[in-house]
């Protein structure tokens, strides 16, 4: 598949903010678990991280090296996600 850069640049930041309100949802979710059931769940939600990333990240780096994130870049993005209000 063929993207043009803004269409890359923003499944890239897509995938990064999906992360990391997953991770965020997932850090809230084991406060109420026992600790046995952790680990389950921990799988779980990396399979959709990694379905996500391979939909969304990997598919706009494969288009635009350039896209690649930094760790700062990765931060920045995420937190952008993440202090967005639900509509």
């Amino acid at each position: 598949m063929s993207l043009p850069f803004p269409a890359a640049e923003a499944l890239r930041d897509a995938g990064i903010q999906a992360a990391a309100a997953l991770n965020e949802g997932l850090a809230e979710a084991l406060r109420h678990l026992p600790e046995d059931a952790h680990a389950d769940l921990k799988r779980s939600v990396g399979r959709v991280m990694g379905s996500i990333f391979s939909a969304t990240l990997h598919a706009a780096i494969q288009a635009h090296p350039e896209l690649d994130p930094d760790d700062e870049t990765w931060r920045r993005i995420a937190l952008r996600g993440l202090e967005r209000p639900v509509e």
